[in-house]
């Protein structure tokens, strides 16, 4: 079992488990010590450190398998668990998978079928599974905000691979509307995602590229205001990297955020004023 992570109330964990042959979303009753799996949605883990959010007491959201992604067992399985039954069998899936279509060209299939999958809200007493993601993304990582009412989603848009850098886009996605808003259009990542934290307040979203391309951001912080719908760079000058060691930005008490540059910390302040 991996990824554990507390319900708001502290009620519920939710984890994963392969304890019946495929990864499957269980969740543990605190107060009954009963544990369950989550039934029908196919949880897609590509790494141990994969994300599980509580959305509030009833929804996690999760990475979940898309449909072309299911083997022929799989997907026998799938539908009999969704007639009630239940069954331990080993996945077995094609590699490279499929690329789908309209999928971004600038990036090679064993890299497509990594990231090929849904983000979803999941129902945690039913499974039901609201995705909040479209066939041609390429979801990377995903933070929702503290209030439960919005999600921050990286999408992969390009990938060198003689570098192992990757470029991703910000989209914001309202969780009871399910609008979406841009954050970034491109941003230089080496891992699953650019690092991303909200504020307390849950009014801002911070994040920071670790620098690369020429025509990218380079290795700066950037804060995005839910009120104005524009990002602003936050950090001192171009002369000074942050984000290299794939942390996000960490929020004070006040409006300031803090990162780290050649082993120093600064504290930038949200609206730009000051570092």
């Amino acid at each position: 079992a991996w990824a554990p992570t507390w319900s708001p109330d502290g009620k519920l964990l939710a984890f994963y488990s392969d304890e019946g042959g495929k990864v499957e979303l269980w969740i543990w009753e605190r107060d009954t010590r009963a544990r369950r799996a989550v039934p029908l949605v196919q949880p897609q883990v590509r790494y141990s450190i994969e994300p599980i959010a509580w959305a509030d007491a009833q929804h996690v959201l999760i990475n979940i398998k898309r449909n072309d992604q299911r083997s022929i067992r799989g997907e026998a399985t799938f539908r009999s668990e969704a007639a009630g039954s239940r069954s331990k069998a080993v996945e077995i899936y094609e590699w490279p998978m499929p690329k789908p279509k309209d999928q971004p060209s600038a990036i090679d299939p064993p890299t497509v079928a990594i990231f090929n999958r849904d983000v979803a809200l999941v129902d945690i007493n039913t499974g039901a599974a609201t995705k909040l993601t479209k066939e041609i993304d390429l979801p990377g990582n995903f933070f929702i905000s503290p209030d439960g009412k919005h999600v921050a989603l990286s999408l992969l848009k390009s990938r060198r691979e003689e570098t192992g850098s990757s470029v991703y886009s910000i989209i914001l996605v309202n969780l009871a509307t399910k609008e979406t808003r841009n954050v970034e259009q491109q941003v230089r990542e080496h891992f699953v995602g650019p690092p991303m934290s909200w504020s307390p307040d849950s009014k801002f979203l911070a994040y920071s590229s670790t620098g690369g391309y020429a025509d990218l951001r380079e290795g700066d912080v950037f804060v995005f205001s839910l009120a104005t719908g524009k990002t602003r760079m936050v950090s001192p000058d171009r002369a000074r990297r942050f984000g290299t060691n794939n942390r996000p930005p960490v929020w004070g008490d006040g409006p300031s955020v803090y990162s780290m540059s050649d082993s120093t910390i600064w504290e930038m302040s949200a609206d730009g004023s000051r570092a």
